[in-house]
């Protein structure tokens, strides 16, 4: 499936998913039981994100012909966001909209192609050093209800764009084992972009005094991921695009004070994806450390 095509699937199941008056937002700062008013939240988190590419790709190193060969691209992408959401209502059913964005950090990134040779010499190619990484998300959610829990399906898109610094580029081999630096100042640019479909449901774990504790399991059975590589000194005007199909889990705990004043969250999340094929990889692993206020 393309990225229009999950794109569609989710407005036509986005637009069908009934509602109810008092339908919950669970994971997001909200009060513990959403109307249909217009409700705004801010919010901050901190991510500890490792994101994975793998592909691949029949290429050469050192011989005249294709030899099996995967290249692979690792973030450690860990960063803070600022996040902001609007809840609302239109044509009866209760919506709501997010979206997050991240200053530019320095983090761990790699970049590494293996080749497998003949007379069993596997060769690496590479390097593994830092990168300049920005962020930003948008969803779009509609809330209803599923066996009187909570529940919220919609669309998530996101994209992470880096800027390789200069580095060594490592060269091994298994046979003879050998190993080679060469520093390089040629650019390197990324960009990742994720399109998911998802659902989540969510219940109330413990309640006190103006407290409640909410716990929710989220699924995005299509996780559609595309890697664009661009390299201008090595391949000028070349863009280097490469997609993954994967599926993604969620877990959270949020804690919501929903007394007078401004609602006030707290939440601890956990997500990983697993991909469809092993040839054409994209793995996520996060943890979500977040709290937020808002008004209603």
């Amino acid at each position: 499936m393309n990225r229009r095509g999950a794109t569609a699937v989710t407005l036509l199941l986005v637009a069908g998913l009934p509602t109810t008056g008092r339908a919950q937002t669970p994971t997001r700062p909200s009060p513990a039981t959403a109307d249909r008013r217009i409700a705004l939240a801010v919010g901050y988190e901190w991510h500890r994100d490792r994101l994975r590419y793998s592909f691949d790709s029949p290429s050469s190193f050192d011989t005249t012909f294709l030899v099996p060969h995967n290249y692979t691209q690792t973030y450690w992408a860990d960063n803070h966001w600022l996040t902001a959401e609007g809840r609302y209502a239109v044509g009866g059913n209760v919506f709501t909209t997010e979206v997050g964005a991240t200053a530019s950090v320095n983090i761990r990134a790699s970049d590494i192609d293996t080749f497998f040779n003949p007379l069993s010499d596997v060769v690496t190619s590479g390097t593994h050093g830092g990168a300049a990484m920005r962020s930003w998300r948008l969803a779009q959610w509609s809330h209803g209800r599923l066996a009187g829990m909570p529940l919220r399906l919609g669309y998530q898109y996101r994209r992470d764009s880096a800027t390789f610094a200069p580095a060594d580029i490592v060269v091994t081999h298994t046979n003879p084992p050998s190993t080679t630096r060469r520093f390089t100042t040629d650019e390197e640019y990324t960009t990742s972009q994720t399109h998911e479909v998802a659902i989540d449901v969510s219940t109330t774990l413990w309640t006190r005094s103006d407290w409640r504790l909410a716990g929710t399991a989220g699924v995005s059975p299509i996780v559609f991921a595309r890697l664009t590589t661009l390299l201008p000194q090595k391949y000028p005007g070349l863009r280097i695009v490469s997609d993954a199909r994967s599926a993604a889990f969620t877990v959270r705990l949020q804690a919501e004070h929903v007394g007078a004043g401004l609602p006030l969250t707290v939440g601890i999340a956990w997500g990983k994806s697993v991909s469809y094929e092993a040839s054409r990889s994209f793995n996520r692993d996060a943890l979500e450390l977040s709290v937020g206020v808002g008004w209603r």
